[in-house]
């Protein structure tokens, strides 16, 4: 008779369907840990009649606490693997939603597969057992379950422990400004960040949309008007970025604002179960959702999104976007005004390593130049700042195409100063989101080795004298924002060293991830999971 687990664990499996002859295998081993009581079932693509095909496997692998990845040549070459379950199976690992144990069947020869298909498989990675036979995988497999199944249920018991009110301080959501905030008006003479606290009231939720081009601050903007709102929402604030993340779905936004809020629990519901539990937690009291970097989520899951936040809007919003939203309180946020910009500018040229290079600068020809841009302002200081003649610098900037935030851009990549690895370390970074350690920046990017930590100390210096990444928490983390990511990445993708940094990243992400702080609790930070490794870096 089969023993009831103490609590229930789900499993999910992935593989290629010219694999299909291994499920009974699987299959019998996973029988025989239900049977112990380890597992309470598990789900693979086939589905039951009369249910829609992809929102049943979608509901699967949202309720797993498992997953396993099937690995085999058919698998890396398999488009419906990469790019529906493994990625699924990535964003819930990242967020400590449920264990991943990769299993390779048989010999694969990742160094052929398409780039772009299943990264994971490093080129300097080997396999820690070359099994002979799939049995041999799947036993060892059961071993890893077996372990895994255990520190679920005791993460589960610690986290059923735990008060439900726990939630995230809403001060450490919001982000910090290196410089102090420069108040804006709009074209009518109207404080910008009082009207959009006038119009977020918690007494008529509404979607509030900030729309303007990328760099004229609107980050900035909602961060100011957001900090004097946390009393009056009682701190029921949630602030999500999109930045950086290139899967972000509605399904991304409700797990944030249930983890933020305190309630963890309801990341594993399905897609609409979650969508009606989190749409009744924020009615319960007042509360304010900030989805920051809109434009970089794709259409479709836009709609998604504003769908669910405005009918009928279930709390305050506001959304920072380059587009304006229909249906949303659509506020535009131009360029600076003159007397703003000059603002900015003596703030920026006050922070300067030496402030006397820019002693006889033309203030306006530099604003104009930076077409009143705050983002461009800073990347035109830091410039100067940089050991740059000023005339020099503003001269450069009159000729080349694009748009000014193009133009300053490419001539602070291009700069000599960045020769010594500060292009590798800004490209590398940009991989990650929404920050990342030194240290992980560092082997990315090739510069992980002791005798390269000079010149990563140097490179990260200069980059961030010209105002291209900036750090948190105690100088130990880096990050790169915004446009200036958005325009990193599209250096990224035409530049050569990007096909190393790729397959580094995802390689760092197995041998890290897998097994320590990614999947650590939310709650129980102690708890480590322990997957089966598979690969020697």
């Amino acid at each position: 008779m089969a023993t009831e687990p103490t609590n229930a664990i789900e499993l999910f499996y992935s593989y290629s369907h010219k694999d299909e002859d291994l499920r009974d295998q699987l299959e019998e081993h996973l029988a025989m840990l239900k049977r112990e009581g380890v597992i309470k079932g598990w789900h693979d693509r086939r589905i039951s009649g009369g249910r829609e095909w992809e929102g049943q496997i979608d509901a699967h692998l949202n309720s797993a606490d498992i997953i396993l990845l099937l690995v085999s040549s058919s698998f890396i070459a398999s488009d419906y693997c990469y790019d529906i379950e493994v990625k699924r199976a990535m964003e819930r690992h990242e967020a400590a939603e449920a264990r991943v144990i990769p299993v390779i069947l048989r010999a694969c020869d990742w160094h052929s597969a398409p780039f772009g298909k299943l990264q994971a498989f490093p080129k300097d990675g080997k396999p820690l057992k070359q099994w002979s036979d799939q049995d041999v995988a799947f036993l060892d497999t059961t071993k890893g379950i077996r372990r895994v199944a255990e520190e679920i249920r005791l993460q589960t018991t610690t986290e059923e422990e735990a008060p439900e009110s726990i939630k995230t301080d809403p001060y450490l959501l919001i982000p910090d400004l290196r410089v102090s905030f420069v108040r804006r008006k709009d074209n009518s003479g109207n404080d910008i960040v009082k009207l959009l606290q006038e119009e977020l009231s918690p007494q008529r939720p509404r979607v509030v949309a900030l729309w303007g081009a990328g760099g004229v601050g609107k980050t900035a903007i909602a961060a100011e008007a957001v900090r004097g709102l946390i009393e009056t929402f009682a701190e029921r604030i949630v602030w999500v970025s999109a930045d950086g993340l290139d899967s972000f779905s509605l399904t991304t936004l409700l797990d944030g604002i249930s983890s933020q809020l305190g309630h963890t629990h309801l990341r594993r519901l399905s897609p609409e179960l979650k969508k009606e539990q989190v749409r009744d937690i924020v009615r319960t009291a007042p509360t304010l959702v900030v989805l920051d970097n809109f434009e970089t989520i794709e259409p479709s899951e836009r709609a998604h999104c504003v769908d669910w936040l405005g009918k009928p809007a279930p709390c305050s919003a506001l959304i920072t976007t380059r587009d304006v939203i229909e249906g949303a309180r659509n506020i535009p946020i131009e360029v600076m005004r003159a007397e703003e910009a000059n603002a900015l500018l003596e703030q920026l040229i006050g922070q300067a390593h030496d402030a006397r290079a820019f002693a006889k600068l033309d203030h306006d020809r530099l604003i104009q130049t930076a077409e009143a841009n705050p983002l461009v302002l800073q990347w035109i200081v830091g410039q100067i700042d940089l050991a740059q003649d000023p005339d020099e610098v503003l001269d450069d900037l009159r000729h080349g195409e694009g748009s000014a935030a193009e133009r300053v851009f490419n001539r602070s990549y291009e700069l000599k100063q960045l020769n010594n690895g500060g292009r590798a370390v800004l490209l590398a970074l940009s991989l990650f989101a929404p920050s990342a350690t030194r240290k992980a920046v560092a082997e990315v990017s090739g510069l992980g080795k002791d005798s390269d930590r000079k010149k990563f100390k140097e490179a990260v210096k200069s980059l961030s004298a010209l105002w291209l990444i900036h750090t948190t928490e105690e100088s130990q983390r880096l990050v790169v924002e915004g446009l200036t990511r958005e325009l990193t990445k599209g250096r990224l993708n035409t530049d050569p060293r990007g096909k190393t940094f790729r397959p580094r990243f995802v390689s760092r992400f197995l041998r890290f991830d897998y097994s320590t702080k990614a999947l650590r609790s939310p709650l129980n930070s102690g708890i480590n999971a322990v997957s089966l490794p598979l690969f020697i870096i």
